[in-house]
């Protein structure tokens, strides 16, 4: 029986390729057409509350926000879309409140919530965890434990978990 033998190249690490930078270079990067540029911009629910929770009003604001930009308009229309479903969900979660007449600062709408400066709902479930935290009973010795499992649940791929409850469903079946 033939035992193989260690490659000794294959032990042996690269060394990291070294791409020098020089007048052909420079002059390449000066000379090609640039780059496009790719558009980051995002609509959440942490910048409708900073929106919101500023002096104006909010919709012409977010209006300004939305239609004024480089954003090509179907994208424009997806970005509008998202805000009002967004917004639709912030006040169905109690976290803003629409006013009927503007308040003395010209806001629409307002928070109902004090929120710290940095707070921010940056999360597709963020209301929901906030109206789950307002069902639980605050007297609870698990008080503590719930919320930052509520938050937790919110923030996290639910996808291990699933799995980990398929897994034990499964074993209890197979005990049975």
């Amino acid at each position: 029986m033939r035992i193989p033998r260690s490659d000794a190249r294959s032990n042996v690490r690269r060394r990291p390729k070294f791409v020098s930078w020089g007048q052909g270079t420079f002059d390449k990067l000066i000379t090609a057409s640039p780059e496009p540029l790719q558009s980051r911009f995002a609509v959440s629910n942490s910048m409708l509350l900073n929106v919101i929770a500023r002096p104006g009003n909010c919709f012409d604001a977010m209006r300004h926000l939305l239609e004024d930009n480089h954003e090509q308009r179907p994208a424009q229309r997806k970005h509008i879309l998202k805000a009002i479903s967004l917004y639709r969900g912030l006040l169905q979660a109690g976290v803003v409140q629409q006013l009927d007449a503007p308040d003395e600062d010209g806001r629409m709408a307002r928070l109902t919530v004090d929120l710290q400066r940095d707070f921010a709902l940056n999360q597709p479930l963020s209301p929901f965890a906030l109206a789950a935290i307002e069902l639980l009973d605050m007297e609870s010795t698990t008080y503590a434990l719930d919320v930052v499992s509520v938050i937790e649940s919110t923030l996290d791929n639910p996808r291990q978990i699933l799995m980990a409850q398929q897994h034990a469903a499964r074993g209890e079946a197979v005990a049975r």
